[in-house]
């Protein structure tokens, strides 16, 4: 039972009922005993934002930051808002600690860097990726290249008009800098850059540099394995390798992790889609670099966080003394539209925005009806799904990674579980008793044995006379081209996928996207709604209310850190 009655806690009693604030926000609070509801609250509000994926509180002035009160009463967000700032203020020294430096500790759980506020572990993680980039900064890579080739083939590339000059630059700035960055929009030319980069390399090393090693990842195997269709075929007499991140790193979730691991014994490494990289794990990867390897983290710097702790590679991409190149052109989509209406979102440009939908290639429902959402993701199963044709294994993966649905809500009337499950009702109802049917599967939890990944989407083939029973069906996966077979006992965890996450989508590309976005997502911005669209290389179908998608169009959501604060002093 919460005690707040007797505490007169009244204004946090009315924050708990309107479910502002969880039970686990203010039982976080309780451990410290706070004799005065300021503390109380400013305690519930730390927790609050750090289970949001946000490494920092900062408080300046009469400002926080983040600012997640959603209240409809404007009244009750300015008193929330001045009892967050006052209880900041007293005299917490019993729970609180002040640091002298990076190097001091202490058992308190709770950290205040000048303006900043941390739970202990958020703090830690950040220092880690500060004393981690600090170091790398200030080291120069060991020369290994034959100048004269290596300008040689920069002249090439330019004057064959192969790569333009920003994309030149990125090679020169992973030839002189142990860490760099390449970023820039969808279609961009990231990793078509990162390959003429590898080329670069590999024809310019020195002789006596016989053993380059290289290894090309990123941080879901889905991510991994559209790299390595992009990279991989360009070297066939190379040895590159392939991983996720979280086995180049090792990672063991049974673990505690271990931030001083032995270095990567790799001179090249490049990691792709690294918006998805949560602060522990860029902590890792930082920390296991050696001052002689060239890391080259590539993204889109506007995406979705993480959905775990920090916004790490949006901080490193506004820190002045990481060198970084950002790529403006447009070089992929093949429907225009698609790119201004990308563009549109990063400038919250409403008026273009709505422009882009012709309700031909680009369509857009105005509508918050279950009903009306309902039939539209039937015809856009009508219009993708191949029914009552015994499809052999490699076209039915082939059909089901050229379309998605996606959404922001696991649960729910329309959330991704309930769509998932209608689709699949809805093919069976069609489905004559004598076809097979197949659903795609993703992936979700890391099987190192067999080479699945959390991601990997497959299908599942099956009879239809087994529709109660997928344990009868077979289970197929692409690896490298090459299809692999199991059953349903072989596979860990999976879920259907005909509708998935924006968050599970990066990485990915579909010729033909529906983005259902419901109303009142109070913790994203517009970069839920620019992941979502940027997915999309051809067709495009938006489901939403247009007041709603106009709220969250001109809503800017990043998760905050104290880091590039800490770098600049």
């Amino acid at each position: 039972m919460l005690d707040l009655n007797k505490n007169n806690f009244i204004f946090l009693q009315k924050l708990l009922k309107n479910n502002f604030f969880s039970s686990t926000d203010y039982f976080f609070s309780k451990i410290f005993k706070p004799s005065e509801e300021d503390v109380a609250i400013f305690l519930s509000y730390l927790f609050f934002i750090s289970t949001k994926g946000n490494l920092s509180l900062k408080i300046e002035n009469n400002d926080i930051s983040p600012n997640l009160i959603n209240l409809e009463n404007i009244e009750d967000k300015k008193k929330l808002e001045k009892l967050i700032i006052s209880g900041s203020k007293k005299n917490n020294e019993k729970f609180i600690f002040e640091p002298k430096d990076d190097l001091s500790l202490s058992d308190k759980i709770i950290v205040k860097r000048s303006i900043f506020f941390y739970l202990q572990k958020n703090y830690f993680l950040e220092t880690q990726i500060l004393k981690n980039l600090n170091f790398l900064i200030t080291k120069e890579p060991k020369d290994i290249f034959q100048k004269k080739i290596f300008e040689e083939n920069i002249s090439y590339l330019k004057k064959d008009n192969i790569l333009n000059n920003n994309q030149l630059f990125a090679i020169q700035n992973a030839k002189n800098n142990v860490i760099s960055i390449i970023t820039g929009g969808p279609g961009s030319g990231k990793t078509y850059s990162v390959r003429y980069l590898i080329q670069t390399f590999l024809n310019s090393l020195n002789i006596e540099k016989k053993d380059f090693k290289i290894v090309i990842c990123a941080p879901t195997g889905k991510a991994k394995s559209h790299l390595e269709k992009k990279i991989l075929p360009y070297f066939s007499n190379a040895s590159i390798d392939s991983k996720t991140l979280h086995s180049l790193l090792k990672v063991n979730r049974n673990k505690n992790t271990d931030f001083n691991q032995s270095k990567l014994i790799y001179d090249l490494i490049i990691v792709d889609e690294a918006s998805m990289i949560d602060a522990k794990l860029m902590a890792q990867l930082l920390g296991q670099i050696h001052e002689n390897s060239r890391l080259i983290l590539i993204g889109d710097d506007f995406q979705l966080s993480p959905v775990d702790a920090g916004n790490i590679f949006y901080e490193l991409c506004n820190i002045d003394k990481i060198k970084k190149i950002f790529l403006d052109k447009n070089i992929r989509f093949e429907n225009e539209k698609l790119y201004n209406l990308s563009l549109s979102i990063k400038n919250k440009d409403i008026n273009n925005f709505f422009k882009q939908f012709d309700q031909e290639c680009i369509k857009f429902y105005d509508t918050n009806s279950n009903i009306e959402i309902r039939n539209e993701i039937f015809n856009f199963i009508e219009k993708n799904y191949i029914f009552n044709k015994d499809l052999d294994p490699a076209n039915a993966l082939e059909n089901v990674s050229k379309y998605k649905i996606l959404t922001s809500k696991n649960l729910g009337v329309l959330g991704i579980e309930k769509i998932n499950q209608l689709i699949f009702n809805y093919i069976l109802s069609k489905t004559n008793s004598k076809s097979s049917f197949y659903i795609p599967i993703m992936i979700s939890k890391n099987d190192y044995d067999k080479n699945l990944f959390n991601g990997d989407i497959g299908v599942c083939i099956s009879k239809k006379e087994n529709i109660h029973d997928l344990t009868k069906g077979n289970f197929y996966f692409f690896e490298k081209d090459k299809l692999r077979k199991f059953s349903f006992y072989e596979i860990n965890r999976f879920e259907i996928a005909f509708c998935i996450s924006v968050h599970k989508s990066q990485g990915s590309e579909y010729d033909d996207l529906l983005f259902y976005l419901p109303s009142s997502i109070i913790n994203f911005g517009n970069e839920i709604l620019y992941t979502a669209i940027t997915r999309s290389k051809k067709t495009l179908t938006v489901i939403s209310d247009k007041k709603n998608l106009a709220d969250v169009l001109l809503k800017f959501n990043k998760k905050t850190s104290a880091l590039r604060n800490r770098m600049a002093n």
